[in-house]
């Protein structure tokens, strides 16, 4: 690929909320997923008689990767060329700089793209292709957080250790689900060498806790952990001074492990995390262990032609899907679904297969299901009984896997994961439709109806 020009009219509403900024990020995030040199992009966004219009999962990565997905599918099949082929050829590595000045440390997109070759099986099932079935595929990068809250793209983090020798995180960040708080209390963890266990951390009061930009592109366990980890190396150190005294030796040679402080190479000379919280407060001048931490990324306010460096880490990921289309009715079904994902090291495995698999299901509503119908401006279905999700029957056999990568930015080598999942599933959706009877699908939802429809006015419908 050479270049790229996408033209984005948005509908804002009749007031600005978040568009103007999800409109930028469908202007050009995609820009970081494959290399190519140039770039044009007009965006508009037009003010409607609607009620405003504000984010969904992916803030507008899903919108452009619907089309530039696609184009570049239509580009393969056009080619006659494996659109896996164009996917791996042109894949973004790490060192990376984007027409918008997006800079990657870290990137296992290739990987990712041989993993979902080797678990749907590609190359197979293209070879014995079968009547109205077929394979799309798409790629999709997103951030670890954005800067652009008054250049700030940072977070805090205090930890306490009690006097038992458990361990308390005030953090200000936002758990609303995903699993963040348990990701925190890890990295905690790690750092400090003690149990998982012994690890406790607050819920968000802006009365009580450090200050948190919260839950929003992907940024928690990247800005967060990373600075949780920072305060935890701070105590840390507290520990090991204490410590030091009690156990005659330099706080240099020391080392922690499951709540035990000891001599690297002697671990019967030891004491235990409790002791030294204790040893430190209860004494004249004692004072108890406690340290803030913080961490701002490594990425900058774009200017006015948006350009700069966005992001202090970027995630990737590829998906596939094999379906089988229904000529009688357009009916769509969703055979196998494939995904693997690079979000650095796993900090929680479960919760992070969990991330990536609700992120597919959320992908396969937006492509399959989900609609707001409006009327005069205002919405007709604004509840669940009318503006249906995906349950647990309209999931098709999943299969994911993570790449194996680390971002030397990221605390442990963690990036984000929440959205990534969400954004190309629409158009791996649409290019397997394509393969599978020839036509192309241009609005969401993509339902029975409008299938039918192409597939009559394409002449293949009976």
């Amino acid at each position: 690929m050479r270049a790229k020009h996408i033209r984005v009219v948005a509908d804002n509403g009749a007031y600005s909320g978040k568009a103007p900024a999800i409109t930028g990020v469908a202007a050009l995030r995609h820009d970081t997923c494959y290399r190519y040199s140039d770039v044009k992009t007009q965006a508009y966004l037009v003010y409607t008689n609607k009620i405003p219009t504000g984010a969904f999962r992916g803030f507008g990565n899903p919108s452009a990767e619907w089309a530039v997905e696609q184009t570049i599918d239509k580009a393969a099949h056009e080619l006659g060329i494996d659109p896996l082929h164009i996917a791996r050829l042109n894949a973004v590595e790490p060192g990376y700089v984007s027409p918008h000045g997006n800079r990657v440390n870290s990137c296992e997109l290739k990987q990712c793209i041989d993993k979902v070759e080797k678990l749907m099986d590609w190359q197979k099932k293209r070879a014995e292709r079968k009547t109205n079935r077929g394979l799309g595929i798409a790629c999709t990068v997103h951030v670890s957080g954005k800067r652009h809250f008054g250049d700030y793209d940072g977070g805090s983090a205090t930890i306490k250790i009690n006097e038992d020798g458990k361990a308390l995180i005030i953090s200000g960040e936002g758990e609303v689900g995903q699993g963040a708080g348990t990701a925190m209390c890890q990295i905690a963890a790690e750092e400090l060498g003690i149990p998982m266990e012994d690890v406790e951390i607050s819920q968000a009061d802006t009365d009580l806790t450090t200050f948190c930009l919260g839950a929003f592109g992907s940024r928690v366990t990247y800005i967060g952990g990373n600075a949780v980890r920072d305060a935890a190396q701070k105590v840390k150190q507290q520990l090991f001074e204490t410590a030091a005294e009690m156990l005659e030796a330099s706080p240099d040679d020391l080392a922690s492990r499951d709540g035990g402080i000891f001599v690297k190479g002697t671990e019967t000379k030891s004491v235990t995390v409790g002791d030294v919280a204790r040893a430190r407060l209860f004494r004249r001048g004692g004072a108890p262990i406690v340290a803030s931490g913080s961490f701002d990324a490594d990425s900058v306010l774009q200017d006015a032609t948006r350009y700069g460096n966005e992001s202090g880490a970027y995630n990737f990921g590829c998906q596939a899907a094999e379906v089988e289309v229904d000529r009688e009715t357009g009916q769509v079904k969703v055979l196998k679904y494939v995904g693997a994902s690079d979000c650095g090291t796993v900090i929680n495995p479960i919760g992070a297969e969990g991330q990536a698999e609700g992120s597919v299901a959320q992908g396969l509503g937006y492509a399959l299901i989900e609609g707001l119908k409006m009327e005069d401006g205002r919405p007709i279905n604004p509840n669940f009984s009318d503006y249906r999700i995906p349950s647990m029957r309209d999931m098709p056999p999943l299969t994911h896997e993570f790449a194996d990568s680390y971002e030397p930015t990221g605390p442990f080598g963690a990036k984000g994961l929440g959205e990534l999942g969400m954004d190309p599933t629409a158009a791996v959706i649409s290019n397997a439709i394509f393969d599978a009877v020839g036509v192309r699908i241009k609005t969401l939802p993509i339902t029975p109806e409008k299938v039918l429809k192409a597939l009559r006015e394409k002449g293949g419908g009976k």
